[in-house]
């Protein structure tokens, strides 16, 4: 004997919405893993340039020839990259820690950092530091003409193109005042 059809037909009904609900769900997934997949493509270059303080002068005996070669007041300045290709434009702000205050010391910008090995910089500071001095900003464009910042703690930011925030300012200067 044949079931209530009304009940087949419901049934069909509850497994297609169901089928669908799935992929639609299955579809935003992928979007996603897509996004993210872009998103650490487009930060690959960036994720591998890098700068820190390799030596400073301190106070104390020091066991490393080279930092007893340094002036009492430079410091060594590694700005790595380690991509695949060159980046641009980069500038690094150094924080100083002097007696008196803290103190930033700009160094760059570089024009071309090439790839691979870390380049080696001295930078003579305005003081002896109380501790040690640390990069505390890393400006630079990648080969795709995107500009970074990477913080103290690392952190890295893709900033806005220059001249679409430029374009965005003049627009603004344009508008009519608001009441």
């Amino acid at each position: 004997m044949i079931p209530n059809p009304q009940w087949t037909d419901i049934l069909q009904a509850i497994g297609t919405v169901g089928a669908f609900a799935v992929a639609l769900y299955l579809l935003g997934v992928e979007v996603a893993s897509r996004r993210r997949a872009r998103e650490d493509q487009r930060r690959d270059q960036a994720r591998h340039i890098s700068a820190w303080v390799a030596e400073w002068p301190h106070l104390s005996v020091s066991t490393s020839e080279t930092a007893r070669e340094l002036d009492p007041l430079a410091i060594r300045l590694k700005v790595h990259n380690g991509s695949e290709e060159p980046v641009h434009g980069c500038l690094v702000i150094i924080c100083a820690p002097l007696h008196d205050q803290d103190k930033e010391v700009e160094f760059g910008p570089v024009h071309i950092i090439p790839p691979h090995n870390p380049h080696i910089y001295s930078l003579d500071l305005p003081g002896r530091p109380k501790y040690r001095p640390y990069v505390s900003d890393l400006f630079f464009r990648d080969s795709a003409g995107r500009r970074w910042h990477r913080g103290s703690y690392g952190k890295l930011v893709e900033l806005p193109d220059r001249r679409e925030s430029l374009k965005r300012l003049k627009a603004k200067d344009h508008e009519e005042p608001s009441t």
